[in-house]
C-alpha cells in the first residue's frame, strides 16, 4: 500500500474542507521553540545510524511512536514502523545515546543558522520519568531548540513546557490514501 498523501493546516475552514474531500484527521502536530537546556556532557557518533555502533532500529521497534504514520489507523503498523527505520537511516547529524541504561535516544539536525531541530526523540517505557529525555535534548548545540509533537501526546508536551519552550503553532494533520 503506498503512503498516504498529508495536509497541515492551521486554518479552520481549511480543514473542514479537506474533511468534506474525504480527507481523515490524524491529530494536531503541536510545534514549540525555547532555550536548549544545558549540557551536561555526553557522546555523540556523527553519521547516518547504519554507519555508527548503535541500537536504534532495535530500540525503534519497542518505542510506541505518535508520529502521523502511527497514528493512521489506515497504514499498517509494519509499514509505519518500515517508513520510520527508512527515514531515520537517511538522517546525517550527530545520534546521541544514553549509553549507561541502553535507554534512548535523539537525533538532532543543526543545519538551521540559528536552531536545533529535534528530529527524534525516544525513550523506552521502562525507563520514562528519569530524566533520560531532558539529558538528552541538552545535546542541541544551538541556543533554540525546536520540537514538534502532537497535542495528545501528554508527555512530551509536558517534558517541552517543563523545558520553558513555547508553542509557536498548531496545525491540524490529514490524510488522504494516493490511488
Amino acid at each position: 500500500m503506498p503512503l498516504p498523501r498529508c495536509i497541515r493546516t492551521a486554518f479552520d475552514a481549511e480543514a473542514g474542507r479537506l474533511l468534506a474531500d474525504g480527507w481523515r484527521e490524524i491529530g494536531t502536530l503541536v510545534t514549540y521553540a525555547g532555550t536548549t537546556p544545558p549540557f551536561r556532557g555526553g557522546v555523540a557518533r556523527s553519521g547516518t545510524p547504519d554507519s555508527i555502533d548503535t541500537s536504534l532500529d532495535k530500540m525503534i521497534g519497542k518505542i510506541e511512536w505518535g508520529g502521523r504514520l502511527w497514528r493512521d489507523p489506515e497504514v499498517s503498523k509494519e509499514t509505519a514502523l518500515a517508513e520510520t527505520l527508512r527515514f531515520v537511516s537517511k538522517f546525517q547529524g550527530d545520534i546521541w545515546e544514553d549509553r549507561r541504561h541502553n535507554a534512548g535516544f535523539v537525533l538532532i539536525d543543526e543545519s538551521a543558522e540559528q536552531n536545533s531541530r529535534v528530529v527524534l526523540l525516544g525513550v523506552l517505557p521502562e525507563f520514562r520519568r528519569k530524566g533520560i529525555a531532558r539529558w538528552l535534548l541538552g545535546a542541541a548545540r544551538k541556543p533554540v531548540l525546536v520540537a514538534g509533537t502532537y497535542a495528545d501526546n501528554d508527555a512530551s508536551c509536558a517534558l517541552y513546557t517543563s523545558l520553558g519552550m513555547t508553542i509557536l503553532k498548531r496545525e491540524r494533520t490529514f490524510h488522504k490514501d494516493v490511488r
